[in-house]
């Protein structure tokens, strides 16, 4: 049964493998200059004959060679001193009782995992095995450090649990001062999981109880939610029928704690049995909330929200949160979301939804607005169409070959009435989009 890597950030917890400055004891002159960046006296010890090869003396140096650490800092110029110096790029970190550095990592990992293409290439041609077992390890950690989203949340599906716990503590610590909730999502997918603190008191700890986070959420207890997840809770818990926790903070448009449960790699799509993402509550809520709307809908796209906009279906599933931010008088919000994905579930299907929703004569938004939506709409490239789901509740008489033709004289009906209510220029707009003359589709 796999385990999850249950990891708790120590204060001085640090993502590079420099030597912290306040480490006691007394390093070697070799691994002093390759940490200090000191090329000319790494050359001059070099020169001197100092040991090219031998680990460091500190504890957090005492596993590495000078090799692995310059090709961890990025240093290509001390790489390079070292091969001429014949520095052994084949040398694996040993076994040992340390937590850092992973064990069987050679130089090739450290430049791999930080994303230095060039020191790994040149390791390469310098006898570094182009198949180490880091391999999985490095290019996860290089898809975290170089912020490649995509590639990270693909590559952690395929390595749960797997992640070494004191690799996956450094990048957590360095995803965390990303303030990256997507970089948080994939190493929660690997298995971090923050350790559990069990509280002095009678009642149940903090992370056992599944409505908790959504309970203190809906009740807007920002110190009390943060305690919360500091304890253990986990942001994408939550009880049956209930909301999940980012599901919750949406819904209160609380920008505050969208943003605690997103750095802490809540599930940016999660819906419960029944409900929709936080997207679409944002969206659907937003028309007098001001900017905390847009904030709240930028840091959720930024977390990688998609499902919202998703361009399958009939009509496109992305067709509801447009319409809610037409609903919603909310050009901004619209911007955002064309953007981000929604110019292509604009055109993934006939618009004449959304061209209702704008024209109608008793929409909430000014007439100014609704045009100003008009346009955009045409601009994005939402097109009118006669192939349109046709709600249950209708039903068509068809008598002889007029089938088709009631099927699209539905499909534009509303467009025709609505637009008979307004200026001649807006049906010029619909027009253009594709609505045909209710004359001509009468006399088909």
């Amino acid at each position: 049964m796999a385990i999850a890597a249950y990891v708790l950030l120590a204060p001085g917890a640090t993502w590079a493998g420099a030597p912290d400055p306040g480490e006691a004891g007394e390093e070697s002159e070799v691994m002093r200059s390759v940490s200090s960046g000191d090329a000319a006296g790494l050359r001059a010890l070099l020169a001197r004959c100092k040991p090219r090869n031998l680990p460091g003396t500190l504890p957090s140096t005492r596993n590495l060679s000078p090799l692995m650490l310059a090709s961890e800092l990025g240093r290509e110029d001390l790489v390079g001193i070292l091969l001429e110096a014949g520095a052994d790029p084949a040398l694996r970190v040993p076994r040992h009782l340390d937590a850092w550095p992973p064990r069987d990592w050679t130089a090739f990992c450290f430049a791999q995992a930080h994303g230095h293409a060039a020191i790994a290439q040149r390791l390469l041609r310098t006898g570094a095995s182009d198949a180490p077992s880091c391999m999985e390890e490095a290019d996860f950690a290089a898809a975290v450090h170089l912020k490649h989203f995509e590639r990270a949340l693909r590559l952690a599906k395929t390595m749960e649990n797997r992640v070494p716990p004191s690799l996956l503590e450094r990048l957590v610590r360095y995803a965390r001062e990303q303030k990256s909730p997507q970089l948080m999502r994939a190493l929660r997918i690997v298995g971090y999981r923050r350790q559990l603190i069990s509280r002095a008191s009678t009642e149940k700890p903090e992370g056992e109880d599944k409505h908790l986070l959504t309970r203190l959420i809906e009740e807007g207890k920002h110190e009390e939610v943060r305690l919360a997840i500091e304890s253990g809770a986990d942001p994408d818990t939550f009880a049956p029928y209930k909301d999940p926790p980012l599901v919750a903070a949406a819904k209160r448009m609380d920008v505050v704690l969208l943003r605690l449960l997103l750095e802490e790699g809540a599930k940016v799509d999660i819906t419960n049995e029944y409900g929709s993402p936080a997207l679409d509550h944002v969206v659907a809520h937003s028309r007098d909330k001001g900017p905390a709307a847009l904030e709240a809908a930028r840091m959720l796209l930024d977390a990688g929200a998609k499902k919202s906009l998703a361009a399958g279906g009939a009509p496109p599933r992305g067709f509801r949160i447009l319409d809610a931010a037409l609903s919603s008088c909310r050009m901004d919000i619209l911007d955002v979301l064309f953007d981000r994905g929604g110019r292509e579930a604009l055109v993934a299907g006939p618009a004449n939804r959304l061209y209702e929703t704008v024209v109608r004569p008793d929409t909430p938004c000014p007439e100014e607005m609704s045009w100003a939506l008009l346009e955009k709409l045409y601009a994005g490239g939402a097109r009118i169409g006669g192939d349109v789901p046709v709600p249950r509740r209708i039903i068509l008489v068809i008598r002889g070959g007029d089938g088709m033709d009631a099927f699209r004289r539905h499909a534009y009906s509303a467009l025709w009435s609505y637009a008979a209510k307004r200026p001649p220029e807006w049906e010029r707009v619909l027009r253009q989009a594709g609505l045909p003359l209710e004359s001509e589709e009468k006399g088909r």
